[in-house]
């Protein structure tokens, strides 16, 4: 028992030792900090709150407060005022004290016959407004805006309160900086009110002029802050007829139907100022002194269905080693050849596998499939001239060797057949280039490849028939590409036979002073017809072109290279078009899309080249595109739509 009560003895002091909780001293008040008092005197409550035991105060003996003190929690004082009989206003401070906290009101007492306006004067921008002028007052009182200032209006004039507010409306100022005056009277004085309106300046801005919309569609919103007439155009019954503007006032809401192709579409709503004039600029950026409405246009950004599988910049020095690029498809890999020697990558995501330069007994100078799976590659063809096109006899001369690795057996040398034997040509001044073939090389098909700037100044496309896996001729036909003038490099054009003769029908597109896909159906250069308008210039051309059947039909896919681009050149890489060609005469655009991913490429070639591989995946169709300009290559999916 003894030791039970010593136990219960020993928790009795711990418990009493025990702290009571510290509270942070704080005053909140309930009702305002300044207060109006009537002349004649009042009573006024204050109401607050307070964290711990509080004390009151008032500084001026006219006024009483109480009670003086009280203890923690909601609390009350009453603050009396005697009547005020002075020609002055009176002053007094109420002050709650919570040990380190405290809290003031302002009582302020007017006296008799009082009009006061402390602030006498605003200055306000160009803009349509509404303001209030405080006044305090114990006496009726008028407001009337003054002669000549009919800018504004006042729409409350009368009043008699002790604390009223004066509420002013300005029109909108389209003219120079302005002042005027509204005149406050009462208690026998006036007391003039200044309103300084600033110079016009127009405004116009919407709240965002960008939104992102997915392929499925969606709705965006948008506001319009203006001080100026606008017009509006929204191009939906024209440009744009799955994008659909509705307006209430200057709030704008756009739905957008879902995307059913391939590429990603940029509607947008233009809006013209007039009112708000730009400079023209000439094409060096400089002032021309004349100008133009101010135009604004909202984006929607809206994605395609077009798909990146996979891409893959750079990692090693392959765009140092040359620039002549071209790509072939083989089972499971992707071989890039660089002119002096072959890479290996994965098709499944482009990672590097080998270095496969010691795999042939040759280097080739471009590779690229026939329509069976083959590899067919071009060694030599280097023809060169004098600065004035006459045949370079110390130049070194490689005659045009064509080679084909069946499909299955890139492991065995002794497979690699020769379909072209030393073709001999100091025609083709700088020589022969970017191989391609229709069909199938072993049994029948059609080799074609270019050449810029022969001795004469043309440029050429040259097929090599082949039938039963050996060339027709022991020459090439050859036709005069439709260029403007002397192309400086083989590997920057690029033609294609439809079919497997030379007459089943070609197709040109090049770096040049057009960059158009030009169609010629009989090796004439007479029948040349340019079927399609890429739009593209100077600093892009195209130098890679693949066919391919699919979903019952055919289609072509070209690219351009990024001649020149250098980032702070401000050029992008250029497009990705798929076409389809059931009609050669007349292609009809089925996807032209950017197919860059950065915008900040890594590394850049100059006068670098591409190439493009079409092949069928389960239902869609991939595009493995390889851009030395931009350092990368990546594989593009076209879904069956």
């Amino acid at each position: 028992m003894k030791k039970i009560l010593t136990i219960l003895a020993i928790a009795s002091l711990a418990f009493a030792c025990q702290k009571e909780p510290e509270v942070t001293p704080s005053v909140t008040l309930n009702t305002p900090s300044e207060v109006t008092v009537k002349t004649e005197g009042e009573i006024i409550t204050v109401e607050f709150q307070s964290t711990v035991a509080w004390t009151a105060s008032i500084d001026n003996s006219s006024f009483n407060v109480t009670p003086i003190s009280g203890e923690a929690g909601t609390a009350t004082v009453k603050v009396t005022a005697l009547q005020n009989d002075s020609e002055d206003a009176v002053v007094a401070n109420l002050t709650i004290t919570a040990q380190s906290a405290n809290a003031k009101v302002k009582f302020t007492q007017l006296q008799k016959d009082a009009l006061i306006v402390e602030v006498t004067e605003k200055e306000i921008d160009c803009n349509e407004q509404d303001f209030y002028i405080d006044v305090k007052s114990n006496v009726d009182y008028t407001a009337k805006v003054a002669d000549g200032c009919d800018w504004m209006i006042v729409s409350e004039g009368t009043k008699a309160a002790v604390a009223s507010q004066i509420h002013v409306g300005v029109d909108l100022n389209k003219g120079e900086a302005r002042e005027g005056s509204i005149i406050i009277s009462g208690a026998g004085k006036n007391i003039e009110f200044v309103v300084k309106q600033a110079a016009f300046e127009p405004v116009f801005e919407v709240s965002s002029d960008w939104f992102e919309m997915g392929v499925e569609g969606g709705q965006y919103e948008f506001d319009v802050t203006a001080n100026v007439e606008y017009a509006v155009k929204t191009y939906e019954d024209g440009s744009f007829p799955y994008h659909h503007v509705t307006r209430d006032g200057n709030h704008f809401t756009v739905t957008v139907d879902a995307n059913p192709g391939y590429d990603v579409r940029q509607p947008y709503i233009k809006f013209t100022i007039d009112e708000i004039q730009d400079p023209v600029l000439d094409d060096n950026g400089e002032p021309t002194g004349e100008t133009t409405a101010h135009v604004v246009k909202v984006y929607c950004n809206q994605a395609g269905r077009l798909a990146l599988g996979w891409r893959q910049e750079f990692t090693w020095d392959l765009y140092n080693e040359s620039h002549r690029y071209s790509v072939a498809m083989y089972g499971d890999y992707m071989f890039v050849c660089t002119g002096i020697g072959m890479k290996v990558f994965s098709k499944t995501d482009g990672s590097f596998l080998m270095d496969a330069t010691d795999m042939l007994p040759f280097i080739p100078t471009g590779i690229t499939n026939d329509d069976a799976g083959n590899i067919v590659l071009s060694v030599g063809g280097n023809y060169p001239l004098t600065e004035d096109g006459a045949f370079d006899e110390e130049a070194e001369y490689i005659p045009l060797d064509v080679y084909a690795i069946p499909a299955g057996k890139l492991e065995d040398p002794t497979a690699i057949v020769k379909l072209v034997d030393s073709y001999s040509n100091g025609f083709y001044g700088y020589g022969l280039d970017n191989i391609r073939v229709t069909g199938d090389v072993t049994k029948d098909a059609c080799i074609t490849m270019v050449s810029a700037a022969g001795y004469d100044g043309g440029s050429y496309a040259v097929a090599f028939e082949i039938k039963n896996g050996t060339p027709v001729n022991t020459y090439a036909d050859y036709v005069t590409l439709p260029t403007g003038g002397a192309v400086w490099s083989s590997a920057n054009m690029v033609a294609k036979h439809l079919g497997t003769t030379v007459d089943s029908g070609i197709f040109y597109i090049g770096y040049d002073t057009h960059y158009d896909l030009c169609y010629n159906p009989t090796m004439s250069m007479a029948n040349w017809q340019h079927v399609l308008v890429t739009g593209s210039s100077w600093a892009e051309g195209y130098n890679a072109i693949d066919f391919i059947e699919w979903n019952g039909h055919k289609y072509a896919s070209f690219i351009g290279m990024t001649y020149f681009g250098k980032v702070d050149w401000g050029v992008m890489p250029s497009y990705l078009w798929l076409v389809n060609i059931d009609d050669p005469a007349n292609p009809v655009t089925v996807s032209c899309q950017k197919y860059y991913i950065s915008d900040d490429p890594g590394s850049f070639v100059y006068g670098s080249t591409t190439d493009v591989c079409l092949e069928i995946e389960g239902d869609n169709l991939v595009a493995y595109v390889f851009d030395s300009g931009v350092s990368c290559f990546m594989k593009v999916i076209y879904p069956k739509l």
